[in-house]
C-alpha cells in the first residue's frame, strides 16, 4: 500500500514538473514578445510603462476562470510578470 502511495505521489509530481516546463517555455515566449514591444516603443519614444494595458490583461484573464482563488493568485502572478518584464528597461523610463 506505502508504495502504491509512493508511485501515485511521484506520478503526480512528474505532471507538475511537465506543467511547469511547459509554463517556463511560455513565459520565455512572452518575454521575447514583451523585449520586441519595448525596443519598438524606445525607438518610437513611447513610454514604455502602459497601466491600462495592464489592467486590460488581468481583467481579461480573470474573465477565463470562476475559480475565486486562482482569480487572486493570477492577479499577483501577473503583477510579478509585469514587473519582470519592465525589469531591465526600468532605467530607460
Amino acid at each position: 500500500m506505502k508504495v502504491e502511495k509512493e508511485d501515485k505521489l511521484k506520478k503526480l509530481r512528474k505532471e507538475i514538473d511537465l506543467v511547469d516546463r511547459k509554463i517556463v517555455n511560455l513565459l520565455e515566449q512572452r518575454f521575447k514578445i514583451v523585449d520586441k514591444i519595448m525596443k519598438f516603443k524606445i525607438k518610437k519614444g513611447l513610454n514604455l510603462t502602459d497601466k491600462k494595458r495592464e489592467r486590460e490583461i488581468i481583467e481579461n484573464l480573470l474573465k477565463i476562470t470562476k475559480n475565486e482563488s486562482l482569480k487572486r493568485c493570477l492577479y499577483n502572478i501577473y503583477k510579478h510578470i509585469f514587473k519582470a518584464s519592465k525589469e531591465k528597461y526600468k532605467k530607460i523610463d
